[in-house]
């Protein structure tokens, strides 16, 4: 009996989250480069964690979704970032590899990036 209430408990207590637990980014875009799609490497990264990682499709569109685990995630390129355009004011690394969405912006459907050799 008293491993049956402990397991009920741990179970009830484990189940129980709030809104930050279950917060998720999801980044759609399109990229335009002259660079094979198998060059191309996107990740998402979330308080310097891998969360999420993709290669373009023949299109060179990209899909990227994972939990977030801070409150800001970065999309991270192998391939320097010439110029973007999206719906959120993002900032740009100093190498252009890296690209910071802001506190509360967790969904980009508009993404468009432009990659340089």
């Amino acid at each position: 009996m008293k491993f049956l209430f402990i397991s009920l408990f741990l179970v009830l207590c484990s189940c129980k989250t709030n809104g930050d637990e279950q917060a998720r980014a999801y980044i759609e875009g399109k990229i335009t480069t002259s660079l094979s799609t198998n060059l191309v490497e996107l990740q998402l990264k979330s308080e310097n964690v891998l969360i999420s990682k993709t290669t373009l499709d023949p299109s060179k569109n990209f899909v990227l979704s994972g939990p977030l685990l801070g409150k800001t995630f970065f999309l991270v390129s192998n391939q320097k970032i010439k110029k973007f355009t999206a719906s959120a004011i993002l900032k740009i690394s100093k190498d252009s590899l890296i690209l910071e969405f802001p506190a509360g912006k967790t969904y980009i459907n508009d993404l468009e990036l432009t990659l340089n050799k």
